[in-house]
C-alpha cells in the first residue's frame, strides 16, 4: 500500500534484492562454558513476556504502552534495543575475529 502511494504520488521505485551476507556467531570460546565474571544471566524471563503479549494480542485487548527506554547503564527488556552502537561490528570496521 506505502509502495503504490509513493510510485504513485511522488514517482518512487523500488528495488528488491536477495544476497547473501555473512554472520557472526556467539559462542562460548572456552571449553568450560565460563563466560568471565561479569557477565550475569538475566533475570528476564523474556519466554514469559512474550507468551503474555501473544496471548493479549489474540485476546484482543489493546497493546500496552510502549516501554520507556532503558537508562544508560540498565539493561534493556526482551526485544529492546540501545541504538546503533548496540549493532554488532563487522570486522571491516576494526573488530577481530
Amino acid at each position: 500500500m506505502l509502495r503504490a502511494l509513493g510510485a504513485e504520488r511522488f514517482r518512487l521505485t523500488v528495488h528488491n534484492e536477495t544476497r547473501e551476507l555473512p554472520i557472526y556467531a556467539l559462542v562460548p570460546s572456552r571449553d568450560d562454558r565460563w563466560q568471565g565474571p561479569n557477565l550475569k544471566p538475566s533475570t528476564v524471563d523474556c519466554a514469559a513476556e512474550m507468551a503474555a503479549m501473544r496471548e493479549r494480542r489474540a485476546a484482543g485487548s489493546p497493546p500496552p504502552p510502549p516501554p520507556t527506554p532503558p537508562a544508560p547503564c540498565e539493561t534493556p527488556r526482551c526485544g529492546m534495543s540501545r541504538g546503533a552502537r548496540d549493532r554488532p561490528r563487522r570486522a571491516a570496521d576494526g573488530m577481530k575475529h
